[in-house]
């Protein structure tokens, strides 16, 4: 299991939990190095492996060769609203079109976007633990914890081992 939280408004919660329901807060915790400052090097060491994951997470199997998770975002205003696995992703308008799926997809795009964060992660759980789910702590620690499920660049992948 990750570690829990003592400090902050995700205070109690892992750091797995965290990610998947403020992604934009942890990422921030990280960049200010929050977790260095309240629980030391080895919790931000910890936070920075779970944020490469959070941001290299495969592709559910039976997904298409090819297949792409296309990010869409409102033309008008660049606000995100949904992801999709698409398998040609050359037609797709106003979406950035990835490999993986990005936990970390909204913060990156500049601006702030609480909605954006909040429909990315139901939309990753959705296709990542199905349609109606109702995720658990323990199903987030558990998939975390599978190698399996990130497709992590290779150096990455490499320090894993």
């Amino acid at each position: 299991m990750s570690s829990v939280l003592h400090f902050g408004k995700n205070q109690g919660k892992t750091l797995v939990e965290t990610v998947f329901s403020d992604p934009a807060w942890f990422a921030w915790a990280i960049d200010v190095g929050a977790f260095h400052d309240r629980g030391g090097p080895a919790l931000q060491r910890e936070a920075e492996a779970i944020w490469v994951k959070a941001r290299h997470i495969r592709k559910p199997r039976g997904c298409p060769a090819g297949a792409q998770v296309a990010y869409y975002y409102q033309g008008w205003n660049h606000k995100f609203s949904d992801i999709r696995i698409v398998i040609d992703g050359g037609y797709e308008e106003h979406a950035d079109l990835k490999d993986v799926l990005d936990l970390g997809h909204v913060c990156e795009s500049g601006g702030r976007d609480g909605i954006g964060n909040k429909l990315l992660t139901k939309a990753i759980k959705r296709i990542v633990f199905g349609e109606k789910a109702r995720v658990t702590a323990e199903q987030l620690e558990q998939f975390f914890a599978n190698p399996d499920n990130f497709d992590l660049p290779e150096p990455m992948q490499q320090a894993a081992e």
